[in-house]
């Protein structure tokens, strides 16, 4: 798969007990003091503890930031799953991060397929709130990519460290970097799938055929490549049937596709009937996703 390299921000804090600090000084008498507005993008954080110190040359109140970032949901933005056939298709993981108080500035994730190593993702922001909103890493993948990811580190850096306040309040210091937040897992721990689409096809029958007589049915499965379609052999595949051209339709006892992904079926038709075909697709070796193919109506003499 391969996925573009995003501009990694950059973020600073201060620090008190392990924990990040934002002081800010009031222009106005103490006995006029309230917590002042977070002008943050037009959002409204909320922090764990708020104190007003007045033991300064100038009175200040101290945000003591304790919150961290939470992994709340992964996703991919084509769905999950997500379904490619033959050629290249834009994909993002996406992950949902939910920082109350200092909002989130940075988040690197590792991304996992199957069982097989790491790859580092750095990811960019989806969503413009920083407070409770998605983060991707886009790039193209196709249908060779099929299997089951899953995110399994992030690390993360706050938004706000330090801000412009409106009015009478202003920032009283500077501060200093603060190492990343470290989530060694994620909460949900969800998989995101990428299955190959499946092609199924009835081959066509000269109409109308004789009342009673079995009648011979041969059908073809494939699934995607980068490529192209290929034959898809030892694939499940259950023909259904029904009179008519409405109601319910009833399935014969599936059975296993050649290797050149070919199916046949016996029927014997009593009247106008129509046919299809199922397959399940799998999350074990190829991620393929469930097709059906197109109706088949038989006339029957």
């Amino acid at each position: 798969m391969r996925l573009r390299r995003p501009h990694r921000p950059v973020r600073t804090a201060a620090t008190a007990g392990g924990v990040a600090l934002v002081a800010v000084a009031l222009a106005l008498p103490a006995s006029a003091a309230s917590a002042p507005p977070w002008p943050a993008d037009g959002y409204t954080p909320s922090c764990d503890d708020l104190t007003w110190n007045e033991n300064l040359d100038a009175p200040q109140f101290n945000y003591t930031d304790t919150t961290e970032p939470v992994a709340e949901d992964v996703t991919l933005s084509t769905g999950n799953p997500t379904v490619l056939g033959p050629g290249q298709r834009n994909v993002s993981f996406q992950v949902k991060m939910v920082d109350t108080c200092s909002g989130v500035a940075q988040v690197e994730a590792w991304l996992r397929r199957g069982s097989g190593v790491l790859e580092q993702l750095t990811m960019s922001p989806a969503t413009e709130n920083v407070f409770d909103g998605y983060w991707g890493s886009g790039g193209t993948a196709d249908a060779d990519d099929a299997g089951r990811y899953e995110l399994v580190l992030f690390r993360t850096r706050d938004r706000y460290d330090s801000f412009a306040l409106n009015g009478d309040f202003r920032m009283l210091e500077k501060a200093d970097a603060l190492p990343p937040t470290v989530l060694r897992q994620m909460s949900p721990r969800t998989p995101l799938v990428i299955l190959r689409q499946t092609q199924l096809a009835l081959k066509p029958v000269k109409s109308p055929v004789p009342k009673g007589k079995p009648l011979k049915l041969t059908g073809v499965v494939k699934f995607a490549r980068a490529s192209g379609y290929v034959a898809y052999p030892n694939a499940t595949v259950t023909l259904q049937f029904r009179n008519g051209t409405t109601g319910n339709w009833s399935s014969a006892a599936p059975v296993k596709s050649n290797a050149s992904g070919v199916v046949t079926f016996t029927a014997k038709p009593s009247t106008t009937a129509q046919y299809k075909l199922l397959t399940p697709g799998e999350r074990g070796s190829l991620f393929t996703a469930p097709g059906e193919s197109p109706v088949l109506t038989v006339t029957v003499k």
